[in-house]
């Protein structure tokens, strides 16, 4: 018997969204480095697991492009942005493009919980996409976990 259960994630089904994770951000936003760390371990998984990466920067022309730290270069999509959205036009054809997206995982500079989002961590995420020890990148994704976490309470480690 199969249960659907809200926030089972599954690989074949997830695509990732990094953003505004850009230099002038840096300064403003509360606990930055710690949104960066989890977001490098994000991205990185991303390209591990073969998951499309979606990258929005606000008014990179004003703020500046993403924080050289994020090696986004696997991204399917840089995206340039004045709205307070990910959800643009050229975002939205994107997602069309990739076949049976039913999970998004956002990241980076967003206040999502009053959207309805299920807020997690990192960690949870990643165990739930690969599903089983056995999974073939498990190791590399268990190495990614197992780097010290942020202090500020984003983040967990195992």
């Amino acid at each position: 018997m199969s249960e659907k259960r809200l926030g089972d994630l599954r690989l074949d089904q997830t695509v990732f969204f990094c953003c505004d994770m850009q230099e002038k951000f840096r300064p403003a936003i509360k606990h930055f480095a710690d949104i960066l760390q989890i977001a490098q371990r994000l991205v990185k998984a991303s390209k591990i697991l073969n998951i499309p990466l979606i990258v929005t920067e606000q008014y990179p022309k004003g703020l500046g492009a993403t924080v050289s730290e994020l090696d986004a270069a696997h991204a399917v999509g840089v995206f340039p942005k004045t709205r307070f959205t990910m959800l643009l036009p050229e975002v939205e054809e994107k997602l069309q493009s990739i076949s049976n997206v039913k999970h998004v995982v956002l990241f980076g500079i967003e206040r999502f919980r009053q959207s309805g989002a299920i807020v997690t961590t990192s960690e949870a995420v990643l165990l739930q996409l690969v599903g089983d020890k056995e999974h073939p990148h498990f190791k590399e994704i268990q190495s990614l976990i197992r780097e010290l976490g942020p202090e500020s309470g984003l983040g967990c480690n195992l």
